[in-house]
């Protein structure tokens, strides 16, 4: 078996793994810490030519995980978790070159936005 990969078709197939991981990523956080019954939204709009995803669930963060959410070793679900929203940062800013950013509150639970642009070649080399 031989396998040929052109680069630039590869890095663009690499880079909508690593999206596709990120917004799953951002899915399970959101569905694990919810509680039963709670609905988890997903939304997506377009601004400024990036494209935006937004994640609620209906819970708030406690004063201590939204101080230590993006750090590598944090994790409000236990030992011996993965890198979650450590990841979901990584990912989402360092080689999707977007943003990743959230807000939580008693009233609109939490909500993860991740902004990337739609120009695919910007990220590709």
């Amino acid at each position: 078996m031989i396998l040929s990969v052109k680069l630039p078709a590869f890095n663009l197939l690499w880079k909508l793994c690593k999206q596709n991981r990120v917004i799953i990523n951002l899915l399970k956080n959101a569905l694990e810490a919810s509680l039963e019954g709670d609905v988890v939204n997903i939304q997506t709009n377009i601004k400024d030519e990036n494209l935006i995803i937004e994640v609620n669930n209906k819970q708030e963060m406690s004063v201590e995980a939204k101080h230590k959410i993006f750090h590598r070793s944090f994790s409000s679900k236990g030992l011996n978790r993965r890198m979650g929203t450590y990841s979901i940062k990584l990912l989402g800013e360092k080689f999707l070159k977007g943003k990743v950013a959230f807000i939580s509150n008693a009233i609109n639970g939490t909500t993860f936005y991740l902004s990337i642009p739609l120009e695919l070649k910007q990220s590709i080399n």
